[in-house]
């Protein structure tokens, strides 16, 4: 982690986009910066990566609002929950095809029919 840790200590954000590097603000980009950059970009582009595995969400407007964070937020749980219920969903109804022709039911339906 020295690559980022230099570049971030000079103020900088770093992200990448597939083997591209890109460098926020660019006001602080100077000479000695883009030397580094061009000699240690592999190194860069592997802490990246690395840290991105090991992330597992993370909010893209940090600079942005607290309002804009706070969505950004809420549609990451919507969205999470949404899945996760369509899962539970899913579960549900495969006990119940699986229920329905079982044994157990075949006898409950024979003892609605005696009453």
């Amino acid at each position: 982690m020295k690559a980022l840790e230099f570049l971030k200590k000079k103020g900088l954000e770093v992200r990448c986009s597939e083997d591209n590097l890109i460098l926020r603000p660019v006001k602080l980009i100077t000479e000695d910066v883009k030397a580094y950059v061009k000699k240690h970009k592999q190194e860069i582009l592997n802490e990246l990566r690395q840290v991105e595995e090991n992330t597992l969400w993370s909010n893209p407007h940090e600079q942005g609002t607290p309002e804009a964070r706070r969505e950004t937020l809420t549609q990451c749980i919507d969205a999470t929950w949404g899945e996760a219920f369509a899962e539970v969903r899913k579960a549900l109804e495969k006990a119940q095809r699986q229920y329905r022709g079982g044994p157990e039911m075949v006898e409950l339906e024979k003892r609605k029919e005696d009453l």
